[in-house]
């Protein structure tokens, strides 16, 4: 849920997100958050090698509010519950959102791309799963 929130608000044009009170209190254990950051840290220090300013154009103002769009769709999808539909979105979120902070727009782009391949799998695998369903219904009257 927050995340749908953040990209509803960048969709909207907000640059700082907002919680309601309930929410912004919320926390996690300081040891738990020390071991995503030692965990991830290693992997951010590779990735930023890979990151530089290029295609600005792409995470110019107006692409923003659009990859936001796109972004919220993806957070709608990792909300949903389908069978391996949530890696992918939430990856693609993940790289759009370093390709911002860095202004890197290949990243960004990469990010679009890898995002609308995965509404592709999480729509088939909704697809088959409704038709596997009806088959299932009409097969068994």
């Amino acid at each position: 849920m927050p995340l749908i929130l953040v990209a509803a608000q960048f969709v909207y044009g907000r640059h700082q997100p907002w919680f309601p009170r309930w929410l912004a209190e919320r926390s996690i254990a300081r040891e738990d958050f020390a071991l995503i950051i030692e965990r991830g840290i290693p992997w951010l220090h590779r990735v930023e090698r890979l990151l530089k300013p290029r295609l600005l154009w792409a995470t110019h103002f107006s692409a923003e509010r659009t990859i936001s769009l796109l972004c919220l769709v993806l957070a709608v999808v990792i909300a949903l519950p389908i069978p391996f539909g949530n890696m992918l979105p939430a990856l693609a979120i993940s790289v759009i959102a370093l390709g911002f902070f860095e202004r890197d727009g290949v990243f960004v782009l990469g990010g679009a791309i890898l995002g609308i391949l995965s509404l592709v799998l999480a729509g088939s695998i909704l697809f088959a799963a409704v038709k596997a369903f009806v088959f299932f219904l009409l097969s068994s009257s």
